[in-house]
C-alpha cells in the first residue's frame, strides 16, 4: 500500500497532503511547483494512490497494473516541445465529463504542466473554473512559468531543494559507494533526480577533467574555444554545464576565502587558482542568461546551438572586469 513515508525532505507538503486524506477535505486542484528531481512526481503519485485506495477497495491491484479507470495522466509527448490542445480538449475534458467509474474521484495528474501550450493552458483554465465536483487535477510545475489565472485556482504546494546529507543518504542506501554518493550529492544542488542520473556516470576523474579544460581554455579569451567547449559540453548538456556551475562556484569562494571546508571539491583548489579572477556582479548576471539557455533544452530546442550559447556567456564571464572609473583613470594615464 502506498504511503508518504519514502518522500524525502518535502515535510510541508506532505503534512498539507496528509490532513488532506484524514478530513476528507480535498480541493478539486493542486499545483505542485519545485525544481526538477525533488520528489514531485512520487508525491502527486503517492497523494493519488492514497485517495483511491480509500475510495476504492480494489484500487491497489488496478493502479499495480497502471489501469485504474479514474486516473488519467498527460505528459509531454515524444519529440514535441509542447503539451497541445488536443491533449486537454479532446483527451482530458471528454474523460472527466464522464462520472467515476469504481471511485469518489477522477484524477488527473499533468507532468510539466508548465510546458502547455497557450490553447491548452487556455483549455484547462476553463475547466478549472468550473470543474465537475468529482474532478481532481494535479499539476507538476519545474518553474513558475505558468499562467496566473491557473496558479490562482489551485492549491499551490511548493517543493523545495533536498539537503546534501538527505541525498547523500538516499544514495547510500540504494549501494552507491560513499565518495561517489558525496560527489554526487554535492554536484545535484538539491536534486535527487540528478544525484541519481550523476552515479551513473562511469568516468568521473575524465569528465571533471573534461570540464576543467573547457574552461582554461576559455579564461584564455580565444572565440575559437567556444566551439571546442560547445562540443566537449553537448555530450551531456546537463552534467557538464553543472560540473562548470561547481567549479566557477568553487573558485569565487577561494578567490574571497581560504576555507578549503566550504569548497565542495577542495582537491582541485590549485586548478581553480589557475582560472582568471571572477567578477561577482558579472558572474550573477552571466549566471541568469544560462539558466534561461539551460531552460530552452526543456523544449528540446537544437542543443548544439544551445552548448554554444552557453560557451560564449562563459567565454565572457571568465574575462577580467573593468569599471567605467578604471577605464577613465587608464585613459588618463
Amino acid at each position: 500500500m502506498a504511503d508518504f513515508s519514502s518522500i524525502i525532505g518535502q515535510d510541508q507538503a506532505v503534512a498539507l497532503l496528509q490532513s488532506s486524506l484524514d478530513s476528507g477535505i480535498i480541493s478539486h486542484a493542486y499545483l505542485f511547483m519545485g525544481p526538477p528531481g525533488v520528489g514531485k512526481e512520487k508525491t502527486a503519485r503517492t497523494f493519488a494512490h492514497l485517495l483511491l485506495q480509500q475510495e476504492d477497495p480494489a484500487a491497489e491491484i488496478y493502479l499495480r497494473e497502471g489501469i485504474h479507470p479514474d486516473l488519467m495522466e498527460i505528459s509531454l509527448p515524444e519529440n514535441r516541445t509542447r503539451i497541445s490542445k488536443e491533449q486537454v480538449s479532446q483527451e482530458m475534458i471528454p474523460w472527466l465529463a464522464m462520472k467515476p467509474y469504481r471511485a469518489v474521484h477522477r484524477l488527473v495528474l499533468i507532468h510539466d504542466s508548465h510546458l502547455m501550450s497557450l490553447e491548452a493552458a487556455n483549455a484547462l483554465l476553463k475547466t478549472l473554473e468550473e470543474p465537475p465536483e468529482y474532478a481532481l487535477i494535479i499539476l507538476l510545475s519545474d518553474t513558475s512559468e505558468i499562467l496566473e489565472t491557473i496558479v490562482s485556482r489551485c492549491q499551490l504546494l511548493h517543493f523545495y531543494p533536498l539537503g546534501v546529507p538527505e541525498i547523500e543518504s538516499v544514495l547510500l542506501s540504494r549501494g552507491v559507494e560513499p565518495e561517489l554518493a558525496s560527489r554526487a550529492a554535492r554536484i545535484s544542488q538539491g536534486s535527487l533526480g540528478e544525484a541519481l542520473q550523476f552515479c551513473e556516470e562511469k568516468d568521473w576523474p575524465g569528465r571533471w577533467q573534461k570540464a576543467l579544460t573547457l574552461l582554461q581554455g576559455l579564461s584564455s579569451g580565444e572565440p575559437v574555444k567556444v566551439l571546442e567547449a560547445a562540443s566537449l559540453m553537448e555530450e551531456d548538456l546537463e552534467l557538464n554545464v553543472r560540473l562548470v556551475e561547481t567549479i566557477i562556484r568553487d573558485r569565487l569562494i577561494l578567490q574571497y576565502s581560504d576555507q578549503d571546508n566550504v569548497l565542495l571539491f577542495p582537491e582541485s583548489k590549485d586548478i581553480y587558482r589557475q582560472l582568471p579572477r571572477l567578477h561577482p556582479q558579472q558572474v550573477l548576471r552571466g549566471w541568469e542568461r544560462i539558466n534561461r539557455l539551460k531552460r530552452y533544452s526543456r523544449y528540446h530546442v537544437n542543443r548544439s546551438l544551445i552548448a554554444i550559447n552557453i560557451a560564449y556567456e562563459w567565454l565572457h564571464l571568465l574575462q577580467p572586469h573593468v569599471s567605467p572609473s578604471q577605464g577613465t583613470r587608464t585613459q588618463r594615464r
